[in-house]
């Protein structure tokens, strides 16, 4: 009897200390993981802005290869959501509710024990490419058994995380190139004119605005005896990417200015101005690439950028078909 008092009294000093302990760990917890890897963001932002994509590196799949996924919602972005159920890893689902153009992506995580939990993805450029940095919020680690379960299993989860950014990284750097650029190059721009419609756009109506933009300025032109087009279709932005909208410019340059315009459309004269430019070779969606090293010469140099960037259409689409023939000359005023 005086054996089992004593091992009693240990087991309830155990519990007891187990209980103190409990209560000085915090009930979130915070887990961030972070490596580099050797790309732009353009590709790590493609395949964690779609819970499908996450299928090409996420380390869950790659632990449970019987776990059963699916997918609703939009495609890419916000309302983009996943389910699953996964007999090591538990079920849960998530979807993405911000989406900050190759900068950030937060996703709500609701896992089978009933919390709500999240998780993002910060994409930070560095010299040696793109710093990502994955972070999981949990908001409540029950008391005493959830804190202290975070005593072993955080190191376990971190091994997790860090394994599905070692796939991540694997993947994009080795994913075949979808575009290229030439060097950047400097210009003294001779002053031009152009004809011009301008409108605030998402990314999802810009091809259907420069379509009608386009052709309502080449009929302007049609009826205009003497003028002529002298350059590439071209576009002048404003704004920055990472916003929903932002202000676009669809141009024409003209050698004369027409004497009647029809309504919308506008006369743009550019002085003669220094310019810092480059030429893209891809799909329009890949010229990010080519803007970051634009970017990077203009504040290696030490210039200031006194407008939007201008994009000049070389080549038709259409007519090239092949995407690494799309050319894009791409261009900022500086000084």
């Amino acid at each position: 009897m005086k054996i089992l008092k004593w091992f009693l009294y240990i087991v309830l000093g155990l519990v007891t200390l187990l209980l103190v302990i409990a209560a000085f760990l915090p009930n979130k917890k915070v887990l961030k993981n972070s490596i580099v890897v050797n790309s732009y963001p353009r590709p790590i932002f493609g395949l964690v802005n779609s819970l499908k994509n996450w299928e090409k590196w996420s380390p869950f799949s790659e632990e449970d290869p019987s776990m059963v996924s699916e997918y609703s919602g939009s495609e890419y972005g916000v309302g983009s959501h996943q389910s699953w159920k996964s007999k090591k890893s538990g079920n849960g689902s998530m979807t993405i509710l911000e989406s900050v153009f190759e900068k950030k992506v937060v996703y709500d995580l609701d896992l089978d024990y009933g919390g709500k939990d999240s998780t993002l993805f910060i994409l930070e450029r560095v010299p040696e490419g793109t710093k990502i940095t994955w972070e999981t919020r949990i908001s409540k680690a029950g008391y005493p058994m959830g804190r202290l379960m975070w005593l072993v299993a955080e190191g376990m989860m971190n091994k997790t995380f860090n394994k599905g950014l070692e796939n991540l990284k694997k993947v994009v750097e080795n994913l075949p190139p979808t575009c290229k650029s030439g060097d950047v190059m400097e210009s003294i721009e001779p002053a031009k004119i152009y004809l011009t419609i301008t409108d605030t756009l998402t990314t999802e109506s810009i091809a259907s605005f420069f379509g009608k933009a386009y052709g309502k300025i080449g009929g302007v032109m049609k009826t205009s005896p003497g003028v002529k087009m002298i350059g590439a279709p071209a576009a002048f932005y404003n704004g920055d990417p990472s916003n929903p909208t932002w202000i676009v410019t669809a141009a024409i340059p003209v050698n004369i200015e027409p004497k009647k315009l029809s309504q919308g459309i506008s006369v743009l004269r550019t002085p003669e101005q220094k310019t810092v430019w480059i030429v893209h070779f891809g799909d329009y969606s890949t010229s990010s690439d080519s803007y970051y090293k634009l970017e990077d010469y203009i504040k290696n140099k030490g210039y200031q950028i006194t407008g939007g960037s201008l994009e000049e259409y070389m080549t038709d689409p259409m007519v090239v078909g092949d995407p690494m023939k799309i050319e894009t000359k791409i261009s900022f005023p500086v000084k």
